[in-house]
Parts: structure tokens; sequence; C-alpha cells
């Protein structure tokens, strides 16, 4: 039977969308399995066994043990294939049979291939470091690698579907956030976000543990910590030092503390929507944030950490009036957050969306290595030998 080649592009096309609903339907059921091993439930506890020989056969020290190679065969991928075809045949009520048999044909090879390669395929090797994954909705090696690191996050197998519906993209329970600005609207607010999520919070206090001059006093917050959250800032005194000095210094220390972990440290930064607005006035304070905006449009596409710029509408704090308060913006931040987005628009305005185009292009954009040196500030981002 000859296939016109409109016929055969239609069969392509719904092949895709069968595949990726596929893989969908298995990251449910993987969802539901990690949920199963927290149960005090037997039945619930032996289903859930079958998935955590895969996490057993590749550790959150992304190091491969062999003694579970077979299990992880027979009880991960095999149950997981199987998965994936059963959904897959449901298309059958839906496509003609030509692509919907194909997609079924597919997992099953795939399956053959990983027999093949005895678990050990791209997505499953092991790392001495995983970078930041690729933006997109695609899940690569890397973003896969983070699921082992963080096995409750990061669930989707082929595409970030679930994890941006779910709020599944970033782990906050079990992590160290050092934050600092944690007395103000936005920085409190978040604080205890995190903390009513199970995170452990070190708050860093200006003229207490740093200072513009001498960063040293934080050091001990910034190793431990997974997270540094940066929420201080000023629209008066020493604008540009609080909202840009201090945060290339604080980003620059935090990055060679962290240079050696396994999984990339995260940097998130409170930016402002003048970056995109004229400055109404506030000269310094938008001389500042704008400048940080250009070493944030670096850092964005930085694949030694993970870098989230918040950019919300003004909110009421000590700097000023607005129409939402700090908890509410930073909630809102969270919400994004964990859905994955690093370029995090906290916005009424629609401004914020306006910004977002100059990051992708990375417009003007400047380490925070080269800002700090033509700021004569390069010696503030070394750390002690």
């Amino acid at each position: 039977m000859s296939v016109d080649a409109l016929t055969l592009a239609v069969w392509v096309v719904q092949g895709l969308v069968l595949y990726a609903a596929s893989t969908v339907a298995f990251d449910v059921i993987h969802a539901l399995l990690h949920a199963f091993a927290r149960s005090s439930w037997r039945p619930l506890q032996w289903l859930a066994s079958f998935h955590t020989v895969h996490h057993q056969f590749l550790g959150t020290d992304l190091r491969i043990d062999r003694g579970f190679e077979r299990a992880n065969l027979w009880w991960h991928h095999l149950p997981e294939s199987t998965v994936a075809m059963v959904a897959s045949t449901l298309g059958y009520l839906v496509f003609p049979p030509e692509p919907v048999t194909f997609v079924i044909a597919l997992h099953a090879f795939l399956l053959g291939v990983r027999w093949w390669l005895r678990g050990v395929d791209g997505f499953h090797h092991e790392h001495t470091r995983v970078l930041r994954p690729l933006s997109g909705v695609f899940v690569g090696p890397q973003y896969h690698a983070l699921h082992h690191v963080h096995p409750e996050q990061y669930i989707g197998s082929l595409l970030t579907v679930y994890d941006r519906v779910m709020g599944t993209g970033c782990p906050i329970a079990g992590q160290t956030f050092a934050v600092t600005g944690a007395s103000g609207s936005f920085g409190s607010g978040m604080c205890s976000l995190l903390e009513a999520r199970g995170a452990t919070v070190l708050r860093l206090k200006h003229g207490v543990d740093w200072t513009y001059d001498d960063y040293r006093g934080a050091d001990a917050a910034l190793a431990a910590a997974n997270v540094l959250v940066l929420a201080h800032g000023s629209k008066v005194d020493q604008a540009m030092e609080a909202n840009a000095d201090s945060f290339a210094v604080f980003t620059e220390r935090f990055r060679a503390l962290h240079a050696n972990d396994l999984a990339p440290a995260e940097v998130w930064a409170v930016g402002s929507e003048i970056e995109v607005h004229p400055a109404f006035g506030d000269e310094a304070y938008y001389a500042s944030k704008r400048a940080w905006a250009r070493v944030a449009r670096h850092l964005l596409h930085a694949r030694d950490i993970t870098y989230r710029h918040i950019v919300p509408s003004a909110f009421s704090s000590q700097m000023g009036p607005g129409l939402i308060s700090g908890r509410t913006a930073a909630w809102i931040a969270l919400q994004q957050i964990v859905r994955g987005s690093r370029y995090v628009p906290v916005t009424y305005s629609g401004l914020a969306l306006v910004g977002w185009v100059k990051f992708p292009l990375r417009w003007h954009a400047v380490t925070p290595a080269a800002w700090l040196a033509a700021r004569g500030l390069a010696e503030r981002a070394q750390l002690a030998a």
C-alpha cells in the first residue's frame, strides 16, 4: 500500500504526540512509586520497591552499584517499558493503527537497547559533576542525573511537563538556604515559606555577618548552604554597593565555595522592573539595578550554578509602597521556581515580561568577575587561602 507524503507526515506527528503522552503517563506512575515508598502500608512499599532498585543501582552519589544490575533491568526497566507500551495502546482509540504500532515497537526497541547496555545508557551513568541542565521542555542527561541526586524532584523522563505542573522542578525540603535581607519584606516572607517547606534557613545580616568591605563572616553560611538568596538592597544609601557590587561578591564567593559540588548550587537574586522602565527620580537605584541585570544576563547562562532572576513589580517594604506585600511576591516567585523557572517575573504591570527579552540574547551581559574588576573590587570576591 502506497502512502502519500501528507498521510506520512500526519502519522509522524501523531506518533510523536503519542510517544510523549506515554512518557508523561509513566511520569505520573513514577511519582506515585516515590510516594508509595514513604507509605507505612506494606503493599504500597512492595510496589515502590520495583523502582527503589533503580535508585540503588544509580545512587544519590551518582555512582553505579553493579550488585543491583539485574534487579534494575527486571524490576525497573521492564515494568517501565511495559507501562509505556500499555499506555500507548490507548492510542488505537484515537489514531490510525500505523503510528500507534510504531510507538509500541519503539518502546520495545529502546528496552532492548537498555538491556544490551545493562542499564548504563546515556541517562544513567556515573558523574563527578552535574552541570545545570539546558533550558527547555525536554529532559536531558543532566536533568535526569539531578533526579538521582534529589529523588523526589525532577520526575520527568522525556518532557518536563510533570515537574512544571506539579512543582517538582527544584528541591526545597532538606536544602539549606543562606538568605541576605532576611529581615526585609520579601526576604522575611521567603524565609518563612522555605522553612514551611522543610528547608533550613541561615539568615545573613548586614553589619553583623558581612559588610560591603568584608564578607568573610558570611563564608561559613555560604559553605553550608545549597542555595544563596540575595534579597537585600537599598534605594538611597550606597545603592550600587547594595544592589550590584555586593550581589557580585556574594555570587563569586559562593561559586568558589561550591566549585567541587556534585550538583550545581543555586543563586536566587531579586531584581526589579526598573531594569525596564525609566528612573522616575530614582537614578541611583536605577543605575544599580540595571548594573546587576547585566551580570544576571550572564549568570542565567552559566552551567556551574543555577541562577534564578526574580523580577518583581513594586511590593510594600521599607523602600516604599506597592500593590502587594513582600510575602505575596515571595510566594508567587517560589511557585514559579519550584516549577523550574529561572527567569521569574512577579508582575502585575507586565514590565518584567518585557525585560525577559534581553536575557536569552545576553544583551550587554558581563561576568561578575569582570564587573568587580571594573569596579576595583576583585579582591573582595577572593576567599582566604
